[in-house]
């Protein structure tokens, strides 16, 4: 009888010792980041062939993104006090074109898709398109509006979990970035860069 409990104890301090190690809460913010790069990926490619097909992205209002869009206030940065207050999408937002023309089935959501900057917990995709003048002014950052420069580049952001989300994944093709363009890791203070 003590064998067996002796046994028990061995395999539950085990047990416990491959779970700390395992750290499932971490594996599964990863596999959310994961989620997230593949979904702006699919996002990207569908941008890529519309604008192969029209030569230009699509319009965009103030703020376009996984939780719908503004056209009034600030734009949606992620340490925004006032994030849009959506669940998906806007059918009316530029973007949204990319389903309607059949350049992609559906506009991926975050896993997470939240908005509450004041418990670090914003984390929605957010899309911006930039005009042919490169010129980007937080108040104004629309393009393709009347007499406005047409929207040739973009970029598509994803706050990452990934150190308490200090970074940002984004894709873009604005050849005046900080960083360069394509796809990378960026601290997410800096995502239009």
């Amino acid at each position: 009888m003590i064998e067996l409990l002796v046994v028990i104890a061995i395999i539950s301090v085990l047990a416990s010792a491959i779970i700390v190690a395992i750290n499932p809460a971490e594996r599964i913010r990863e596999a959310r980041d994961a989620k997230r790069k593949s979904d702006t990926g699919q996002i990207v490619n569908a941008l890529q062939a519309y604008y192969a097909a029209y030569g230009r992205f699509p319009l965009e209002n103030l703020c376009d993104s996984s939780k719908g869009t503004t056209t009034t206030g600030s734009i949606c940065f992620y340490s925004s006090n006032n994030p849009p207050a959506g669940t998906d999408w806007s059918t009316t937002s530029g973007i949204y074109q990319l389903v309607t023309q059949g350049f992609i089935k559906r506009l991926p959501i975050d896993p997470k898709n939240t908005g509450n900057y004041a418990i670090n917990d914003s984390y929605y995709y957010r899309y911006e398109p930039v005009p042919t003048s490169l010129q980007i002014t937080d108040a104004t950052e629309q393009c393709g509006k009347t007499g406005e420069d047409i929207c040739a580049y973009y970029y598509i952001a994803a706050r990452l979990e990934y150190q308490g989300g200090a970074y940002t994944w984004r894709c873009g093709d604005r050849p005046n970035m900080t960083n360069p363009v394509g796809c990378r890791e960026v601290p997410y203070t800096i995502q239009q860069n």
